[in-house]
């Protein structure tokens, strides 16, 4: 998903609608990984400056929906077991599209690929979501 945009800055429920569709297949075990752009850090830009885009507390609040949704439909079985905080565990994000580091024009701010690597990882620990963020590398094969 590129240049997706929150529900709630976009003025939307794409997202809700397509979080509802997704849900059934991440219970299923058939949907292994989602690939989703985080552009910003957190607080970089004001909201009407996102352009579409998503921060990583941006995608984290996507993310505590698609996790309520799909604990909806472990629910639904009777053989589910766990918690709802277990819902998303294990869940491959791959990070796309974060706009390149200012560093190289001023060499002392933190490189932003990295800044958002942490606060994505902080926000996944907070939230005890267990998602595991992946970041592709030109090149470089994943699996998942």
């Amino acid at each position: 998903l590129g240049d997706t945009g929150a529900d709630e800055i976009e003025k939307t429920d794409k997202l809700q609608h397509l979080w509802s569709k997704v849900a059934p297949l991440i219970k299923q075990k058939k949907l292994r990984a989602i690939f989703i752009e985080v552009s910003f850090q957190n607080n970089e830009k004001l909201a009407n400056e996102l352009y579409g885009h998503l921060t990583p507390k941006l995608l984290m609040k996507e993310m505590i929906k698609l996790r309520n949704l799909t604990w909806e439909q472990m629910e639904k079985d009777s053989r589910g077991s766990g918690t709802k905080g277990d819902a998303l565990k294990g869940l491959h994000i791959i990070i796309t599209h974060m706009k390149p580091s200012r560093r190289f024009i001023v060499p002392h701010i933190e490189d932003k690929e990295e800044h958002i690597k942490k606060e994505l990882l902080k926000e996944n620990q907070d939230l005890k979501l267990g998602l595991k963020f992946q970041y592709p590398k030109q090149g470089k094969l994943m699996r998942f």
